[in-house]
């Protein structure tokens, strides 16, 4: 479907499919589909079936394309909170700069879609925002808030380049153009361009980052991304954001895609060996104590709750959690006085001691190695202990080394992200490695 939208826009078979590639191999497009509970999975899956019917509408004019675009454009509004903008203002822009040349049914369409988002805002206003018990809010952050935001803005551009550098780089273009050489707009390529501008920049507003979240912006960036960089190819400006987008892709991006893949096809299989190991040596070793190395009980709280929930499905409930590193995050870190857990009803900083287990997963935040008072008895090997390289890891590497208070800078020392392999190991005596 998105490739017959593109052979549209492009009238090329080779340039849609280079574009359609980009995509498949961008580390937002592994993630979001082999990683479970990512909403941005199916709001660009809604997102690529909207644009889909939008562009049949505009060309054909059929009612069929009419329901289908309203329909698919509002589901996907409810998968992700910013999606409203990048749709609200998509029919905004193209109910502006095509309000001249658009029949009655495609004025219709577009105030339809921007009376959708407005709806949205209301029902959400009502819902989260009027019943919301606490007083967190996305990007809340104990660290310096200029840093995070620095730190998020370059993990976009290395992680997704000809997004970034070719959306914003494009668009300063085709400003510059419409202003000063009276370049005429182009509604649907300039209103997607500056919908998709805006659901990045929502991104930075909001101070947060993750690999997958930038996916639905492809699905609106990938038309005047092609478009534009095949039409002004010749000019400079345009081949140095080109040139730079995709150096970075292929030497962070790709690297990150064959990380991600090699992940989340690895680790769901070594973490449920791992649970079946223990789920057996819980049944013959009541009371342990178990530990996992490096991971933070702040910013990976996940990581403890999976461990916990999928031992007490199978039934256990003689057996603690204890961690050895403090926390990390003041406002995710809080204290559950009426939590079972150790690792929960209190953040001291408890010592291994003689029995305990000691889990290693791809979530420790330092380096590890193995001593005389580990004893390895357990190791879940799928996958490949394949490291997460690239720019990004060649830089965090040099700030590890070069600044000495990098807490704030580099929150991870686990440089590669490794291991993809889980490993197991009960601790001989309290002397053991902290």
């Amino acid at each position: 479907m998105l490739f017959k939208t593109l052979k549209i826009i492009l009238e090329s078979n080779y340039l849609s499919i280079l574009l359609i590639t980009i995509l498949l191999l961008s580390p937002a497009f592994i993630t979001s589909f082999l990683r479970l509970f990512v909403p941005e999975k199916f709001e660009s899956v809604f997102f690529g079936i909207f644009i889909f019917a939008y562009l049949y509408f505009i060309k054909n004019n059929k009612n069929i394309y009419f329901i289908l675009a309203l329909l698919s454009g509002n589901i996907a509004l409810y998968y992700k909170e910013v999606a409203f903008i990048m749709l609200g203002s998509f029919a905004f822009f193209n109910f502006i700069f095509s309000f001249r040349i658009s029949n009655l049914k495609q004025k219709l369409l577009d105030l339809s879609l921007m009376l959708s988002s407005l709806m949205w805002i209301i029902i959400y206003y009502v819902i989260i925002i009027l019943n919301k018990t606490t007083s967190g809010s996305y990007g809340d952050t104990p660290y310096n808030k200029l840093i995070v935001f620095i730190k998020n803005v370059m993990n976009y551009i290395l992680i997704e380049p000809f997004l970034i550098i070719g959306v914003f780089g494009i668009l300063a273009y085709r400003i510059y153009l419409i202003t000063f050489r009276d370049n005429k707009i182009n509604p649907f390529l300039d209103s997607a361009l500056l919908a998709s501008f805006l659901h990045i920049l929502s991104y930075f507003i909001l101070n947060i980052y993750s690999f997958h979240y930038l996916l639905p912006t492809y699905i609106f960036a990938i038309f005047p991304l092609g478009y534009y960089f095949r039409s002004y190819f010749r000019v400079i400006f345009i081949k140095i954001i080109f040139i730079i987008s995709l150096i970075l892709y292929l030497l962070n991006s790709i690297p990150a895609f064959l990380y991600q893949l090699n992940h989340y096809k690895a680790v769901p299989n070594n973490f449920q060996e791992s649970i079946a190991f223990l789920d057996n040596y819980l049944k013959n070793n009541p009371n342990t104590t178990i530990y996992l190395e490096g991971v933070n009980r702040a910013s990976n709280i996940e990581v403890y709750h999976s461990f916990i929930k999928n031992l007490e499905f199978l039934g256990h409930n003689n057996f603690d959690m204890k961690s050895d590193i403090g926390i990390d995050n003041e406002i995710l870190g809080k204290e559950n006085k009426d939590c079972k857990y150790s690792v929960f009803k209190s953040n001291a900083i408890i010592p291994k001691s003689s029995g305990d287990l000691v889990i290693l997963t791809p979530y420790t935040s330092k380096p590890f190695k193995e001593n005389n008072n580990y004893e390895k008895i357990f190791e879940a090997t799928n996958g490949f202990n394949l490291p997460l390289l690239g720019i990004k890891s060649l830089i965090k590497l040099a700030l590890s080394k070069i600044i000495k208070d990098n807490n704030e800078i580099v929150l991870s020392n686990n440089i590669y992200s490794l291991p993809i392999h889980f490993s197991i190991y009960r601790v001989k005596d309290s002397g053991g490695y902290n």
